[in-house]
């Protein structure tokens, strides 16, 4: 019985044990490393959501800037080259195509414009007097880049042309102009041509008199021995090496400009082509072998009272006694009146002279007949009195008929150009600006201030 109540109370210590070890543990965690709350919790989650967030947000960021970086790269590298800047029929005209011509044209030009420079010793009022149309291009590159586009919008007309007429320049024709032009002939002289004639030098149709009115004597000077003419030295045939050597220099110089041997074969690819469609167009437009020519005596006033004066003076006596007079009086000033002669001179080549007024007078006039008061137009500044002394229809000399053959393919081109398609906006922001134009051909102190077109 004894052991039974041993046992009983055992397993109630053991009970009672278990019970206060169960209390203890239930009881709250003062150590630091305590359980958190469910607001610290919270705010941890809250936090690392930010935190994920951010950097979502900043990978996201470098992503965009990098595509927006790859895309440009794209477009100025791989789609902007190869955008057309015009198109042709269904030839296009690619922007790097174009680009690398305008750069090498601005090249030739900037060097044509040191040659200038030099040649004028650094006189900048001769060089814009001689070189004005280059220094326009060099300052301002869309003229340059517009010019450039034209002439490969031509070439491509010329080379399509050609091709619906079955006209070709081969290789060896370019090589065998190529060697003219150094008058190279494999070692050895150009076959001999006929001569044109020559138009002789017209010759004053009156005698000057002196200026107390007496006719100039002619000096008589006892007659001498003609001398035989010195005999001209042999021509010296262009060998091989000087040919060469000639042809180096003008590639050097071509290389120095950012082209090359294929650039100056080009242009003599296409001086050919020209000729032969010249001679095509000439071949079925109208060129004009004769035209009236006219012979005339002319004075020049700078104020029409002058001009009104002489007339009157020529109404008293005669055109000839008071063209005589002009023409043989000494000139001191630039506003003194003058006296010419014009002999076999075509009627546009006048009026380009003398203003379109004349044209009437000429046309109707008599042979001999003296015209009234002539003006040169509003902005000439100059008044005429004309004596017209010969009209006849004359044959037109070769370089007449050539620059008529010329005419017709320039018309033929300015026509068909208009079909091309231009993207204006293309070569007007990318026509290169670089070389920059040397500071040296502006005056001190005046240069613009563009540095992208006059450079520093």
């Amino acid at each position: 019985m004894s052991d039974k109540n041993n046992v009983a109370e055992y397993d109630d210590l053991l009970y009672c044990r278990e019970k206060i070890m169960t209390k203890k543990n239930n009881q709250p965690n003062t150590t630091p490393n305590r359980r958190q709350t469910r607001r610290e919790y919270m705010l941890s989650q809250k936090e690392q959501e930010q935190f994920r967030s951010l950097r979502l947000a900043l990978f996201g960021l470098i992503g965009l800037v990098g595509a927006i970086l790859l895309i440009g790269l794209a477009w100025e590298f791989l789609v902007k080259p190869g955008q057309p800047v015009a198109e042709v029929g269904d030839t296009k005209i690619a922007m790097n195509d174009w680009q690398d011509r305008a750069s090498f044209e601005r090249n030739r030009v900037l060097s044509s414009l040191d040659d200038f420079y030099t040649a004028v010793g650094g006189d900048l009022n001769q060089l814009y007097q001689f070189a004005g149309y280059q220094m326009q291009l060099a300052q301002i590159p869309a003229a340059l880049g517009r010019q450039v586009l034209d002439q490969m919008i031509d070439e491509e007309l010329l080379d399509q042309e050609a091709g619906r007429r079955g006209i070709a320049v081969s290789d060896a024709d370019i090589e065998a102009e190529i060697e003219e032009q150094f008058n190279f002939y494999d070692g050895g002289l150009p076959t001999a041509t006929p001569e044109s004639t020559q138009t002789p030098v017209p010759t004053p149709s009156v005698t000057p008199i002196s200026q107390n009115g007496e006719e100039a004597a002619a000096e008589e000077e006892e007659a001498e021995p003609t001398e035989e003419p010195t005999a001209l030295p042999t021509a010296t045939p262009v060998t091989q090496e000087s040919y060469n050597e000639q042809y180096d220099e003008l590639i050097t110089t071509y290389e120095e400009w950012g082209g090359g041997d294929t650039d100056f074969r080009r242009e003599t690819r296409y001086t050919l082509l020209r000729e032969k469609l010249q001679e095509a167009f000439a071949g079925e437009g109208e060129i004009t072998l004769e035209q009236e020519n006219y012979s005339l005596f002319s004075m020049v006033f700078q104020t029409e009272a002058e001009a009104e004066t002489a007339l009157t003076q020529i109404e008293a006596e005669d055109f000839l006694t008071a063209w005589n007079t002009t023409r043989s009086a000494e000139r001191t000033t630039a506003e003194q009146p003058f006296a010419s002669e014009l002999q076999w001179t075509p009627l546009e080549t006048i009026s380009n002279s003398f203003g379109a007024d004349v044209n009437d007078f000429l046309l109707t006039a008599d042979i001999d007949e003296t015209s009234d008061v002539i003006s040169g137009g509003e902005d000439s500044g100059r008044w005429f009195i004309i004596n017209l002394r010969g009209r006849e229809v004359q044959p037109i000399d070769e370089a007449g008929i050539e620059q008529q053959k010329a005419e017709l393919l320039n018309e033929w081109l300015t026509e068909e150009r208009q079909s091309a398609l231009i993207y204006e906006s293309r070569y007007e922001e990318n026509s290169p600006s670089r070389p920059l134009l040397d500071r040296k051909f502006f005056d001190t102190g005046a240069a613009p201030a563009d540095d992208s077109i006059t450079g520093p």
